[in-house]
């Protein structure tokens, strides 16, 4: 199943799975215990961070819950609407 916030989502997260690079970091993960991340891209969408989560069910070993993240649009959202985001400031 295939869910996201609006149609364009969708659409990006359907072409994003059709990326042969992921298919194959998929294939090869062989840890199903922890959390596992990667980031894709193709020409026409900016690159996301997809997590591969394991769902533990008992009658499906091996199943994951795969995440999308477009952190552009995330940060730039926050930093849109200062009254929510939290400050920090980094220091090295």
């Amino acid at each position: 199943m295939l869910s996201s916030r609006s149609f364009a989502d969708t659409d990006q997260a359907y072409q994003l799975l059709k990326q042969p690079q992921l298919r194959t970091w998929l294939q090869a993960l062989d840890d199903h215990t922890r959390p596992h991340g990667i980031t894709v891209s193709s020409q026409d969408i900016p690159p996301h961070r997809l997590s591969a989560i394991p769902l533990g069910l008992p009658n499906q070993p091996g199943w994951l819950l795969l995440a999308s993240i477009d952190l552009s649009r995330l940060l730039g959202d926050a930093l849109n609407d200062q009254r929510g985001f939290p400050r920090a400031r980094l220091r090295g």
